[in-house]
């Protein structure tokens, strides 16, 4: 199975966006809203720290079409830096 990585990033003015790396390629994508059919992404502080930075939990729910291609994610996570 390829590695597909993903970076969620809270814009201040725009909200959410997620970009996505594509397998076997040197590309990534990104998406929000605007391109998505679903697209829930929630990001929280928690009370735990690492080396003083502060821990987050979240999900991101996505089904979306980009550049000809499908995305669909459901993912969960929490003590990340």
């Amino acid at each position: 199975m390829d590695s597909i990585g993903q970076r969620i990033i809270s814009d201040p003015k725009d909200g959410y966006a997620v970009k996505i790396n594509l397998p076997n390629t040197k590309k990534a994508v990104t998406v929000n809203e605007t391109v998505c059919s679903t697209f829930d992404v929630h990001v929280e502080k928690q009370n735990s720290t690492i080396n003083d930075i502060k821990n987050v939990k979240g999900r991101a729910k996505l089904d979306c079409t980009v550049e000809g291609s499908t995305v669909k994610a459901n993912v969960t996570f929490e003590n990340c830096h």
